[in-house]
């Protein structure tokens, strides 16, 4: 069941920056550097990360594409935010440490939040939650990693069925591209396979092995102006790249 939390996300109110600025990574600055990010998203304009600060807390962070910081919010709950998604006016985290799922977002015009989870494996509980992603459609699909499974819930966060497989065991990453879900796991062999499910669950014949494959916490999302936005994960920063590759210096 979802339960309501009273903090409010806050909207940034900062205007439009000129994405033509060269951008190397997050601004520096009192309210804006961070020791660990996890996850980043993109929601119109801004650039979402799920980090925790200098300080240790956990927040969401939102930055202009040019890297100055904008604002940040958080809840009493979280405590380890590792994936982050959005859809129109909803932003998605998971906190890997309280086996939770939060949902900011708009209802009827007013700024709520709530929440899913605790540790277990019932239906909206997770073990693990890693990586989420989020259709275009606004279902929300987590990877439910010691659960083996994947849960797929609505914009609200409603449940509305699992994804499982016997070959499927903790996953750890999921992405949706059109009515495909792909979902990253780890095989008993120190490898990771790729196996892709139709929009229904049903798992398709495709599946990679990528024996290669190092599982890092790697967020890869497209952005305006033709950007490639990821977290260098050597750094904990949020680098933006022309789609031919270029780094914009």
């Amino acid at each position: 069941m979802g339960n309501q939390i009273s903090d409010k996300a806050k909207k940034p109110q900062a205007t439009q920056k000129n994405l033509t600025k060269p951008n190397t990574g997050l601004k520096s600055g009192k309210r804006g550097e961070t020791s660990c990010l996890n996850g980043i998203t993109i929601n119109g304009e801004y650039i979402y990360t799920a980090e925790n600060d200098k300080k240790g807390i956990a927040r969401i962070a939102v930055y202009s594409f040019s890297g100055e910081f904008i604002t940040s919010f958080s809840n009493s709950h979280m405590v380890q935010p590792w994936s982050i998604g959005s859809h129109r006016n909803n932003v998605y985290v998971t906190d890997i440490e309280k086996h939770t799922l939060y949902h900011y977002g708009d209802a009827d015009g007013v700024s709520v939040s709530n929440m899913v989870g605790g540790k277990g494996s019932g239906e909206t509980e997770f073990n693990c939650p890693t990586q989420l992603s989020v259709s275009s459609n606004g279902q929300v699909y987590v990877a439910d990693r010691y659960n083996d499974r994947v849960q797929v819930l609505d914009w609200s966060l409603k449940y509305l069925r699992r994804i499982a497989h016997p070959s499927l065991t903790q996953p750890v990453d999921v992405k949706t591209v059109r009515n495909t879900l792909y979902v990253l796991s780890y095989s008993n062999s120190d490898s990771y396979n790729v196996h892709t499910f139709y929009a229904n669950g049903e798992k398709s014949t495709c599946n990679l092995n990528s024996p290669q494959f190092m599982a890092e916490n790697i967020s890869i999302q497209f952005g305006p102006m033709s950007s490639i936005v990821m977290k260098d994960a050597d750094t904990d920063q949020i680098k933006v790249f022309e789609r031919k590759g270029e780094l914009r210096q």
